[in-house]
């Protein structure tokens, strides 16, 4: 009984240490010899939104936030980051994403006139936006104590340990080459 109870502890622990451990890669890339570029991604974070009238989000919704960073070459740094909105769900949404407002501290991003129309658009499953940023704006981003934003009308909210990944980018940007 005792050997049966040590083995179920030690399978616990195992299982946690290899969650751990997986749930660490928050980014992944590195220099690609085929495409002679080197890029990095964050983990996408899903973002807990609101569902808003026929203006904004409808029905149930799951979007996702990452952020890559690329350049040409092998030993370069990348200065720009793009912010990668995504549909998450297995179905394509309707989404009124014309503006996206971003307030990090008090440091308002906003990108307007993102759809050519008022209507809400038809997003299919994958990237539906793409958001460049220079480094200073997404080190204040990652680094801000409070961040929210709107999407098709919807408030959201980016807690700071939501932001870990973001900082793992800016951290790994440092240290390679």
């Amino acid at each position: 009984m005792l050997t049966s109870l040590y083995r179920g502890v030690c399978l616990v622990l195992c299982l946690l240490v290899a969650s751990a451990c997986a749930s660490s890669e928050s980014v992944r890339g590195g220099f690609d010899p085929d495409e002679f570029a080197t890029a990095y991604e964050t983990r996408s974070i899903p973002l807990r939104m609101n569902r808003t009238n026929a203006m904004g989000l409808q029905g149930k919704k799951l979007v996702t936030l990452r952020a890559v960073a690329a350049c040409p070459g092998q030993d370069c740094i990348p200065q720009e980051v793009l912010l990668v909105f995504a549909n998450d769900g297995e179905n394509e949404t309707l989404l009124n994403y014309e503006t996206l407002t971003l307030t990090a501290d008090g440091e308002e991003y906003v990108w307007d006139k993102l759809l050519d129309r008022q209507e809400a658009a038809r997003v299919p499953p994958g990237d539906f936006l793409r958001l460049p940023l220079d480094r200073e704006d997404f080190e204040q981003i990652a680094h801000a104590d409070v961040v929210t934003g709107t999407l098709g009308g919807a408030p959201f909210q980016l807690a700071p340990d939501r932001r870990q990944p973001f900082r793992d980018l800016l951290d790994r940007l440092r240290t390679e080459p």
